[in-house]
């Protein structure tokens, strides 16, 4: 069944007419909107998260859980921006590179998302080439001991001191 688009539509806590572009999208819902504009609807979330800290906290450890991968994507990216490095990536475009990796691209190591520590197979979103910002074609999936190592090499760098290393290792 065809969903109705309105133009505009009448949020249920103010009682003013808005832009249908001032309500959340819901899929569940008839005409596909939710009955809140965005603004009463943030107010009151906003509001329940101060009313119930703790089934909040359980809500988040909830979803971690059941969405790792998305989780990863949120939090890296973030933590990305937040070190000032140029982001030209959603977590959308993210989410869809590494939704059929289970490996590390350089190791083969098998990737853990599950765990809530760094460990040495915990997925790192590494550049290939450092100098560049952070965009589709310059990511690679990489566990964190691969990215420890790497360090601040280009790849092409990283391969040739694996290389250096393992003639260092044939000499003795």
């Amino acid at each position: 069944m065809q969903k109705i688009q309105p133009k505009t539509k009448i949020c249920t806590v103010c009682k003013k007419r808005k832009s249908i572009t001032k309500f959340y999208k819901r899929n569940d819902r008839r005409i596909g909107y939710h009955s809140r504009c965005k603004q009463c609807a943030d107010k009151l979330h906003v509001e329940w998260v101060k009313n119930n800290p703790l089934q909040n906290l359980d809500n988040n450890r909830k979803w971690k859980i059941s969405n790792p991968k998305r989780y990863w994507c949120n939090k890296t990216i973030n933590h990305h921006k937040d070190y000032g490095i140029k982001v030209e990536i959603t977590t959308i475009e993210l989410l869809n590179y590494i939704k059929d990796i289970d490996n590390c691209e350089l190791c083969g190591k098998e990737i853990s998302w599950y765990n809530t520590k760094t460990s040495l197979n915990s997925p790192t979103m590494d550049r290939i080439n450092n100098e560049d910002v952070i965009d589709i074609s310059n990511i690679m999936l990489i566990c964190h001991q691969c990215n420890t190592t790497k360090n601040v090499r280009t790849l092409k760098e990283f391969y040739e001191y694996c290389e250096l290393i393992l003639k260092r290792r044939d000499k003795t």
